[in-house]
């Protein structure tokens, strides 16, 4: 059979585009499940008369939930070449967010949100390493494209999980749950017989004198210590944030006391100030992929916190809603705008293990800043806000001055060669023939 090769490829290459597309799509609908118990925190807190330790604690079992399940999936999912992980974490944490209006407990919370967010980790390290592979030699920038999209789907949970609730109800939540269904199924067609391992990544690895590979290992390590303290900034702004919102519509309302009114409005100001924060966070991350060369991104690791941290020691005197909402932007760009760096450095330096060195940048790293809820609302209530966050913005800093220890990567080994997925294998099959 003769084959037009001039139709062939860009069939091929239209599909992966598709793929891409799809894999962007879920990652923006993940993380916007995985943002919205954050806005509506003081309602919850209302509901089912949590108290401001009992908060805290809530929002730091999503991140050590979240954090645990990745590196578990990411051995599974280098190891078997899986593509079920990342549909199935999907479809757990719409179920999840889909019956938050049926609980009326802490204990009942508590699990809806473990749950929820084991799924929105388990998706992420195949989601990224899938990404990564899909686009080849631009894996970059397909990398700051999927972590902006993200970013993207945690503005609009930020924004519409407040409104959607105040019109509707938290009952109403439940229509997430056959979307979710809707989304899980197009994720698992567009990942079906793609893999995101490379040829002969572990021959050619082992290849590699002792000392480069410890160094490359070295490497990976110090990007996850400071991801670790970048994901504790983030938690901890993300609790001051809540904070400042009610003491913000109390003021409004010439109330000493939080009741469901002001709690309402508060939730009403935090969703758009959590979202700043994503909106720095991704706009700067698809800015670092198209426009920074590699050749800067160490540079960028070690400047952009210490900039931001100015930003984050400011909070507290902020003089009203504006100004509050472009700090925590610049807050956003302090601790996130790098993450995709630090995602990209990780699977460059490690290409046999690519989910690995995914999970360990993102819930790796997110599992231990589940401490900083906790530590911010112990902070605040010992210290006030303002130490809070002068605290908060010191461990930024210091984030950006382990960027220092890491050394540029050698250029990636010639031999590394994506793995043929069934659709290349087909376009070969059908060009050797004419």
């Amino acid at each position: 059979m003769v084959v037009d090769e001039s139709s062939a490829a860009p069939s091929h290459a239209m599909r992966t585009r598709v793929r891409l597309a799809g894999v962007t799509i879920a990652h923006l609908v993940v993380d916007f499940l995985s943002y919205l118990i954050i806005p509506l925190m003081s309602v919850l807190e209302g509901r089912t008369h949590l108290t401001p330790s009992q908060g805290a604690i809530l929002l730091a079992t999503g991140s050590v939930s979240s954090g645990i399940i990745q590196p578990v999936v990411a051995i599974i999912g280098d190891k078997y070449d899986t593509r079920w992980i990342g549909p199935l974490g999907l479809l757990l944490a719409a179920a999840s967010m889909g019956m938050l209006g049926y609980v009326d407990s802490f204990a009942g919370l508590m699990v809806l949100q473990a749950i929820g967010a084991a799924g929105v980790g388990a998706f992420h390290p195949p989601g990224a390493a899938l990404m990564g592979h899909l686009s080849g030699r631009h894996r970059a920038l397909g990398v700051a494209i999927f972590y902006s999209a993200g970013m993207f789907g945690g503005i609009l949970g930020n924004v519409s999980g407040p409104l959607f609730n105040a019109r509707f109800g938290l009952e109403r939540f439940v229509w997430l749950i056959p979307a979710g269904v809707v989304f899980t199924a197009m994720l698992a067609w567009v990942s079906w017989s793609v893999s995101h391992l490379h040829v002969h990544a572990r021959r050619d690895h082992n290849a590699l004198s002792r000392a480069e590979r410890v160094e490359r290992w070295r490497g990976v390590w110090m990007l996850y210590a400071g991801n670790v303290l970048r994901f504790t900034v983030n938690m901890m702004m993300v609790k001051i944030i809540i904070r400042w919102t009610e003491i913000e519509a109390m003021q409004r309302a010439s109330v000493g006391v939080l009741d469901e009114a002001t709690r309402r409005a508060a939730s009403q100001i935090n969703g758009p100030l959590q979202g700043a924060m994503q909106i720095g966070m991704g706009v700067t991350g698809l800015l670092v992929g198209f426009l920074v060369a590699e050749s800067r991104h160490r540079q960028m690791l070690v400047w952009v916190p210490c900039i931001g941290a100015v930003a984050i020691g400011a909070f507290p005197f902020a003089p009203g809603e504006g100004v509050a909402f472009m700090l925590a932007v610049l807050a956003g760009v302090a601790y996130g705008g790098i993450m995709p760096i630090t995602i990209t450095l990780a699977q460059r330096l490690l290409p046999h293990r690519t989910s690995l060195a995914s999970g360990l940048m993102m819930g790796g790293a997110w599992s231990v800043a589940g401490v900083g809820p906790w530590l911010a609302q112990w902070l605040m209530t010992q210290f006030g806000m303002t130490w809070a966050c002068g605290v908060t913005a010191s461990l930024l800093v210091v984030s950006g001055a382990m960027g220092l220890g890491i050394r540029p990567p050698a250029p990636p080994m010639a031999t590394f060669r994506p793995r043929q997925t069934r659709d290349d294998l087909v376009l070969a099959a059908e060009e050797s023939r004419t």
